[in-house]
């Protein structure tokens, strides 16, 4: 089981918010265990972590630590699928997974999501499921076809929220709490030319060099394409769908040999499964 205590989430909590080269240490009231990292090196538990406590941070070490990172996660049932033929997805995972989910936003800066997330689902993308400080929404929607509605849109629900857009005028009557980010399209890039490690960059800029990709199956699949992401998890449900969307649909290849063997670990929770890719490692 990848379930971790509330001591263990409030120590990965304070080593994700120093971002510093500085030796870390914190260390529990209740009972006799510690986490630590050294200058430059890297975190480590010990003493009386139980064994549950040291799987799951197994799972959340790689993302501690780093200035820069790009992760991306996906919801999908066993056959891949992330929503039924007619576009069903709440919720395919469970309770325990969604909180993983939520955790995996309170360690990061931002979160993306595409326009095709943002219009069919108005997300709130903040952080309800465990302790923690919601991301900066990030929204990216080249031909500015979002309708400004919904929780993301609301300014005291939403204090800043970034739109990466690629027309030359950000026509939108949008709130005063929405920036538009506008970047130049670029030969050979997914999607309509808005190049993934352009925005990367572009809001590594602006403080928010931590970032998740949650959504939808179509933008994370333009980040893998673009060699963009560093991690990617896979919250697998014990469903079979059978027919609609599937998570991944990456360019073409002829041959097998083409295709990216990944390094990779999964994690029991609940009756669910987190399948950590390391994408860097695939590189």
């Amino acid at each position: 089981m990848a379930e971790l205590s509330d001591s263990l989430w409030q120590a990965i909590r304070a080593l994700a918010s120093n971002q510093s080269n500085e030796p870390f240490s914190w260390r529990s009231n209740s009972r006799k265990a510690s986490l630590s990292r050294p200058a430059g090196g890297r975190s480590a538990l010990s003493g009386g972590w139980s064994e549950q406590d040291q799987l799951a941070f197994s799972l959340f070490a790689p993302l501690l630590g780093r200035k820069r990172l790009a992760i991306a996660q996906l919801g999908q049932s066993l056959d891949g699928r992330i929503a039924t033929a007619s576009g069903d997805s709440f919720y395919i995972n469970g309770q325990r997974m969604r909180t993983h989910l939520h955790r995996l936003r309170a360690l990061v800066d931002a979160v993306v999501v595409g326009a095709g997330t943002a219009a069919a689902d108005q997300p709130s993308l903040t952080v309800r499921h465990c302790p923690g400080v919601s991301p900066v929404p990030v929204i990216i929607d080249p031909s500015a076809r979002v309708a400004p509605e919904g929780p993301l849109f609301d300014p005291e629900h939403t204090p800043r929220l970034i739109i990466a857009t690629a027309i030359r005028r950000c026509a939108r009557d949008w709130p005063a709490h929405v920036e538009c980010l506008r970047l130049s399209p670029e030969p050979g890039a997914s999607g309509q030319g808005l190049a993934t490690p352009t925005l990367l960059d572009a809001l590594a800029e602006r403080g928010l060099g931590r970032v998740l990709i949650e959504g939808g199956g179509v933008t994370v699949s333009r980040f893998i394409d673009d060699h963009s992401l560093d991690r990617l998890h896979l919250l697998i449900a014990p469903l079979l769908i059978g027919s609609g969307p599937s998570g991944l649909n990456l360019r073409p290849i002829k041959r097998l040999r083409e295709a990216g063997r990944v390094a990779m670990r999964s994690y029991p929770l609940g009756d669910e499964l987190v399948v950590d890719v390391d994408l860097r490692a695939a590189d």
